[in-house]
């Protein structure tokens, strides 16, 4: 359980930051084009973002980037002290060591 405890918060943490950075830019840099089309586009797309729920950026980014991509594995996971993949995922090619929390961390930066 310590383990399993250990890798949520891990992987919240390492999406709430991200996507913390990401939207004080991304209002950083409308707010500076205040006034034009920028600013107007910006602030209909951020509000048609928020209002999709969250659970379609989750299915949604999963079945595009794991499975038509292929970047992420959609099932398996990494040992953190060996290296060694314990079960087996979808991508086959070991050249890359992507684990499982890569897809939901990317995913969850896009859909804040």
């Amino acid at each position: 359980m310590g383990q399993a405890l250990q890798l949520s918060f891990l992987l919240a943490t390492i999406a709430f930051f991200g996507s913390l950075l990401v939207t004080i830019s991304l209002a950083l840099a409308i707010a500076y084009f205040r006034g034009t089309y920028i600013d107007g586009w910006g602030t209909f797309l951020c509000v048609l973002m928020m209002s999709i729920v969250y659970l379609v950026y989750i299915i949604a980014g999963q079945f595009l980037l794991g499975k038509l991509l292929k970047i992420f594995p959609l099932a398996g996971y990494y040992s953190w002290s060996t290296g060694v993949e314990i079960r087996h995922a979808t991508r086959r090619r070991q050249h890359r060591r992507r684990s499982w929390c890569d897809g939901p961390v990317c995913i969850g930066h896009f859909s804040r």
